[in-house]
This record gives C-alpha cells, structure tokens and sequence, in this order.
C-alpha cells in the first residue's frame, strides 16, 4: 500500500511540473498570437488606413483570447503577461483609434517593441524555469515520499 502510494505522489508530482510546462508554452503562444495582431493592425493602418472597427471586423482569428481583445475584455491580459507589458498593451488598445496615422503607426511599434521584448524573455527563461519547476516537484514528491514511509 505505500509503494502504491508513493507512486502517486511522484505520479502527481510529474504532472504538476507537465502542466507548469504546458502553461508556461501557452504564455508564449498567446503573446505571439497577440503580436501577429498588433502586426496586422499596424498593417491594416499603414497600407489601407482602415478604421479599427474594420480591421476588428476583417480580422479572423478562433482563438478566444484574441477575440476577447478585439472586445474589449482586455483583463484576460493580466494572467499571460507581466504588468509593464499589460499597461502596455491596454493603453495600446485604449487609445486606438484616436490621433492621426502616424500616431497610431507610432503606437503600434511601441506595443510590438513591448510584446517583442517580453516574448524574447519568456523564450530565454522558458528552459530555465521549467527545469526548476520539474526538479523542485520531484523534489516535493521524494520529500513527501520519505516523510509519510
């Protein structure tokens, strides 16, 4: 009964540090995704000067977080990026629409920067973290494992 019982502890421990890795992969996914858009925007601004309803409207995309930006509910940004890449981003949305191309031009390249550099970072600590994470479950798992024997 405690082999049985150590195996699930380690069972759980590995499936913690699996989803850890799968939510960490979606950070990075969303933030290219986010990005791509931004770039679409900027292009849509750029080439054809579309209103943003427009370019909301043209845009097709099945992901759900996107489409919660082109809503409006720009809080689902708070649990995939850091908080100066946020306001980053919410003033980007916020404010679009408003002032003259060049402005708007000027806008999108400052929020591409940002998503850019944040997504260049999680990359960079993506390896990283994960192997933290992996070890310290482990870790957790063999600890519990040692107490509860």
């Amino acid at each position: 009964m405690k082999i049985a019982g150590a195996i699930l502890i380690l069972c759980a421990s590995v499936a913690s540090s699996y989803f850890y890795e799968k939510r960490e992969k979606e950070k990075i996914r969303k933030a290219n995704e986010l990005t791509e858009f931004i770039r679409y925007i900027r292009a849509q601004i750029a080439y054809f000067s579309l209103p943003t309803d427009k370019i909301f409207k043209n845009y097709k995309s099945d992901d759900p977080f996107i489409e919660d930006v082109i809503s409006g509910k720009l809080c689902s940004l708070d649990s995939f990026f850091d908080k100066d890449t946020t306001d980053v981003i919410k003033n980007f949305f916020l404010s679009l629409g408003n002032g003259y191309k060049d402005e708007q031009l000027a806008m999108c390249d400052f929020t591409l920067s940002a998503t850019e550099d944040f997504i260049n970072k999680m990359n960079k600590e993506f390896s990283g973290k994960v192997k933290v994470f992996r070890s310290m479950a482990l870790f957790t798992g063999v600890c519990i494992i040692i107490l509860l024997i």
